[in-house]
C-alpha cells in the first residue's frame, strides 16, 4: 500500500483516470462516492482509492488529490471528492438462478435500476444484448448503486443465450402487450429467463417467437405501457414473493 499526492490537474495519472472512464472494455472501471467505494472494497474489487483527504480506511494504494482536481474528474454537481478504481468481476452465468435478458435496452438509468432491482430479488444473472447500453456506462454505475460488484453481467446475443438456457432446462418468459397472460398466472422457477424489451419497441419479434410464455402487467386503461425498469421491478418482485 502506497500513498501519492497529486496537486496538478495536468498530472498524467489524472489523464489515465479520464481515459478509463471512457474505455468500457477495460478490466477496470471508475466509481464515485463513498457508498460505491465501500461496496467495491467489501467485495474485493477496490484497486485504488482516491480522495481529497489523507485518511485511507481501505488498505489499498491511495491518491490524495487537490480539491481543484475533483472538478476535472467528477460526474456530479456536488462531488464528495471520493473515487475508486475497481476491478471488474469476471462473470459467468449461474445456471441455478433466474436470468434477466435485456433486449436492446438503451437507457442508462433503466439499466442501472434493473441491476439494483435484480440484486434485491435474486436475479443475479443479467445478460444484455450487444446493442444494449454498456454495463459500465457512468450513469449505469451510479444508478446501480453497487450491484455491479455482486451480479453476473454478461453481454451476449439472444440466440447464444437461448442455446445455453435450453440446455439447462430454462423457460423463456417475455413481456408483451399482445397475446399475453396476466403476470398473476406466472409460476416462478429458478430456471427462468425473463426478457425485458427495448424502451420504444418492446421485445423483438425474434425473441417473442422463441418465448415459452408471454406475460403482461394488469393496469388501468389510462396508460398504454410502463417504463422498462418499473415493469422489470414489478415482475421480479412478484417472482420473489412467490418463490420466497
Amino acid at each position: 500500500m502506497q500513498t501519492f499526492n497529486i496537486t496538478s490537474r495536468q498530472n498524467p495519472v489524472i489523464k489515465s483516470w479520464l481515459e478509463l472512464k471512457k474505455n468500457k472494455t477495460s478490466d477496470f472501471f471508475f466509481v464515485e462516492g463513498e457508498h460505491l467505494v465501500k461496496m467495491a472494497h467489501d467485495n474485493g474489487a477496490l484497486f485504488t482509492y482516491i480522495s481529497v483527504n489523507d485518511a485511507n480506511p481501505y488498505g489499498v494504494d491511495h491518491y490524495v488529490i487537490h480539491p481543484s482536481i475533483v472538478e476535472k474528474i467528477t460526474d456530479l454537481k456536488n462531488s464528495p471528492g471520493i473515487f475508486g478504481v475497481c476491478k471488474k468481476h469476471v462473470a459467468s452465468l449461474d445456471f441455478t438462478k433466474p436470468i434477466v435478458f435485456l433486449d436492446d435496452l438503451r437507457d442508462p438509468g433503466n439499466l442501472g435500476t434493473i441491476l439494483r432491482t435484480g440484486l434485491a430479488f435474486d436475479f443475479i444473472n443479467v445478460v444484455a444484448s450487444p446493442n444494449s447500453v454498456n454495463f459500465y456506462n457512468d450513469k449505469v454505475i451510479m444508478a446501480g448503486q453497487g450491484a455491479h460488484f455482486r451480479l453476473n453481467l454478461v453481454t451476449m446475443e439472444f440466440n447464444q443465450l437461448l442455446q445455453q438456457a435450453k440446455k439447462h432446462g430454462y423457460q423463456i418468459v417475455a413481456t408483451s402487450l399482445k397475446k399475453a397472460t396476466p403476470l398473476e398466472t406466472l409460476t416462478p422457477s429458478e430456471k427462468m429467463v425473463l426478457v425485458i424489451g427495448n424502451e420504444a419497441r418492446g421485445v423483438s419479434n425474434e425473441v417473442l417467437e422463441a418465448a415459452d410464455q408471454t406475460i403482461k402487467i394488469s393496469m388501468s386503461d389510462a396508460i398504454e405501457s410502463l417504463n422498462a425498469s418499473i415493469a422489470a421491478a414489478i415482475i421480479m418482485h412478484a417472482y420473489y414473493q412467490k418463490r420466497f
